[in-house]
């Protein structure tokens, strides 16, 4: 199968921080494992991070799971050092921003971990 990768990327940081790559792993490890196939989660560092993730409803965990992985991967050429960044692939996506972009509180609440 082939995977199209559409991305974007905005407001320039100096390095991804560990609390965002926690943040994400945490958003998919819950939306694989979801029957809804989404979560959102919230973070502080120095301000608060949030993060979406969603695969289509009808895929299987394992699915879902290698489909975020796919994006989780070329996270650090694509959005290394961004504030806010967004990958997407056909079945499967996922936000990070420092601003709240979704309605509702957040799925998951992750403890401080670092510095952004």
């Amino acid at each position: 199968m082939e995977h199209r990768l559409l991305y974007s990327i905005q407001a320039p940081s100096t390095e991804l921080n560990v609390g965002v790559e926690n943040l994400l792993e945490a958003v998919m490890n819950y939306t694989a494992t979801s029957p809804a196939k989404y979560g959102t989660s919230v973070e502080t560092v120095d301000a608060p991070i949030y993060a979406l993730a969603q695969c289509q409803p009808t895929m299987v965990v394992e699915d879902c799971w290698s489909c975020l992985t796919y994006l989780h991967r070329r996270m650090p050429d694509l959005l290394q050092g961004k504030r806010d960044g967004r990958m997407r692939q056909w079945r499967c996506f996922y936000n990070f921003a420092d601003y709240k972009f979704f309605a509702g509180d957040p799925i998951l609440h992750l403890p401080k971990t670092g510095q952004f």
